[in-house]
């Protein structure tokens, strides 16, 4: 069923990676000018600074929870599956922190300037929260499945 709390749960992962396209992860002031780091890397032509990081990998990272939040949602027949995608999911959450985290440090050393930290950074440790809130209510599903099949 599709009207289970692990949906709501997914759904919003989903809308929260999604709202990282519009989203900056913190800002910097440069030269009287806000540099604002987002998913597609530092702007205002500091993509191509030399000894940052690329900033590619966070769209992978992006597109990949999305994804993979998005199609679980429908996978609601088969939970050991969208156990095993919510772990996965997991992976690439912490990989996409600690990612962006990296950047932003390496950014303030050659910019020589102190990052201010924006809403972007703390959706992906709230949707961390809500995909251990979607495994365990689809763990508690599949729980009473399974005791429901030992009362037939």
């Amino acid at each position: 069923m599709i009207q289970r709390i692990q949906t709501v749960y997914l759904f919003v992962i989903s809308l929260l990676f999604l709202l990282l396209f519009f989203v900056p992860f913190a800002n910097f002031i440069v030269d009287n000018q806000i540099v604002a780091y987002t998913y597609q890397g530092l702007g205002n032509g500091f993509q191509s600074t030399n000894g940052i990081i690329p900033a590619f990998p966070v769209i992978i990272f992006i597109i990949i929870v999305f994804t993979v939040s998005f199609i679980s949602i429908f996978l609601y027949k088969k939970r050991l599956l969208q156990i095993k995608l919510g772990r996965i999911n997991y992976i690439f959450i912490i990989s996409l922190i600690i990612y962006v985290v990296l950047f932003i440090f390496r950014a303030k050393t050659l910019l020589n300037t102190e990052p201010n930290y924006s809403f972007g950074l703390l959706l992906p440790l709230i949707s961390i929260i809500l995909n251990y809130l979607a495994i365990r209510a689809i763990r508690k599903d599949d729980n009473l499945i399974k005791s429901v099949d030992r009362i037939r």
